[in-house]
């Protein structure tokens, strides 16, 4: 008996591979057509998401047969969700419109030191960075001077962005 179960199980069991589904599609801008790259899809109530590739692009393989839910966003542009009741391979192509959207301010400031500030400050010419320069980031090419302090954020060292605490003026000219 148990020999008969094993292959009747051992037949039955590639059957539920076979009930594996792709869902894809593109996700494109309603006003020009283009595909919005970086656009984030998400199965809702599986845990699954992906972004969106160059071209709008999304796919999510081997998904059993069934309902879902889809929800896709991307920052300045209206939400969408959508039903999609999977029982065979389905490409969607998606149009999202764009939505205005307020922000709150962003406030910039900057201190320039000059003879007047009470800290101390060093001038860079276009003739020292030039001599310096072998290709570096600018942070690495003003670690040298004096007054400076430079900070990196990804471990420093050329190509790496950087943060740079620096005391310092640059001519108008630069």
């Amino acid at each position: 008996m148990n020999k008969f179960l094993f292959a009747v199980l051992a037949i039955l069991l590639p059957l539920q591979l076979l009930a594996q589904y792709q869902l894809s599609g593109r996700i494109s801008n309603a006003a020009t057509g283009g595909g919005l790259t970086g656009a984030t899809v998400v199965l809702e109530r599986t845990g699954t998401g992906a972004t969106t590739g160059a071209a709008g692009d999304f796919s999510f393989p081997n998904l059993p047969a069934g309902a879902y839910t889809l929800k896709i966003s991307f920052l300045g542009f209206q939400e969408q969700k959508l039903n999609v009741n999977l029982q065979q391979d389905t490409n969607l192509n998606i149009i999202l419109k764009q939505k205005a959207m307020q922000a709150s301010e962003v406030l910039v400031q900057a201190t320039r030191a000059d003879e007047r500030t009470g800290t101390t400050f060093t001038n860079v010419t276009r003739e020292e960075i030039e001599e310096r320069n072998f290709g570096q980031d600018l942070p690495y090419l003003l670690e040298q001077t004096p007054s400076v302090v430079v900070n990196s954020d990804a471990g420093g060292g050329v190509g790496y962005p950087a943060s740079a605490f620096v005391a310092l003026t640059l001519p108008a000219s630069m």
